[in-house]
Order: structure tokens, then C-alpha cells, then sequence
């Protein structure tokens, strides 16, 4: 994952993917406004981010962090 992207996305918006992917929706529709992310992002920065939640330690420690 790029480290600019690391620093543009907040918890909220991390919460907001990871229900609305759990809930079935595509990276394409999330970046055309699906959900109201604190800001707009592209198909590529979703899924780059979708997939440090998933398989970066560090990123998913710290959103699992966030979460409690």
C-alpha cells in the first residue's frame, strides 16, 4: 500500500469499507459514491486499502485498534 494513502483515510472511512464490502458491494460501485466516505476515492485506492485491512499486520492492527 502506498504510505500517502495510509495517511489520507480515517478510521470512519475504513468502518464504512469493510461493512459495505462484508455487506456485498464492489470496489466500483463504492468509488462512484455508493457510501460517503470523508472523501473521494478511486476503484484503485479502495482495493489497495481493502487489501492492507486484510493482509498488512500493522494497517489491520491499527483499524482493529480503532474499532474497539
Amino acid at each position: 500500500m502506498e504510505l500517502w494513502l495510509q495517511f489520507l483515510i480515517i478510521p470512519e472511512d475504513d468502518l464504512l469499507l469493510k461493512n459495505a464490502i462484508e455487506a456485498g458491494a464492489s470496489l466500483e460501485s463504492l468509488a462512484k459514491g455508493a457510501v460517503q466516505f470523508s472523501q473521494r476515492f478511486s476503484v484503485q485506492e479502495l482495493q489497495d486499502r481493502w487489501h492492507a485491512l486484510l493482509y498488512d499486520t500493522v494497517v489491520s492492527a491499527e483499524a482493529a485498534s480503532t474499532h474497539d
